[in-house]
């Protein structure tokens, strides 16, 4: 089938296609989009399929009709990161959304082994 791959620098390589070339396979991406906010929407108005955290996935189940099967492999833990423009770094009002994001991430319920935490020289304090 038809693959969606999220990546938000284009490379063409994520870590399903990792686990995949380790087993001499390869997957058919048609698209690549940069972030998620589109995905729901165009895996519903297509055939293909998209690969993402069963958290994402669950929520994106109220956004469009969708289903979710099983993935047949087993990920390893990722980072979550967020960007901002550079010159959006010392911005008072900036650094606080960041914050605030930062603080709502750390309530969430986290898999075996992964954290969340500020990356260094980031200065998310408020």
């Amino acid at each position: 089938m038809k693959h969606m791959l999220i990546s938000r620098t284009g490379t063409r390589v994520g870590l399903i296609d990792e686990w995949l070339a380790e087993k001499g396979l390869e997957r058919r991406i048609a698209l690549i989009v940069p972030h998620f906010l589109s995905a729901p929407f165009i895996v519903a108005r297509t055939d293909m399929l998209l690969s993402l955290p069963e958290r994402i996935a669950r929520k994106f189940l109220d956004l469009a009709p969708l289903g979710i099967l099983s993935a047949p492999i087993d990920f390893p833990a990722y980072d979550l990161v967020m960007v901002w423009h550079p010159l959006r770094e010392n911005d008072p009002i900036h650094r606080w959304l960041r914050s605030q994001i930062l603080v709502v991430c750390q309530t969430l319920d986290t898999p075996t082994g992964a954290s969340v935490t500020a990356p260094a020289g980031r200065g998310l304090e408020p």
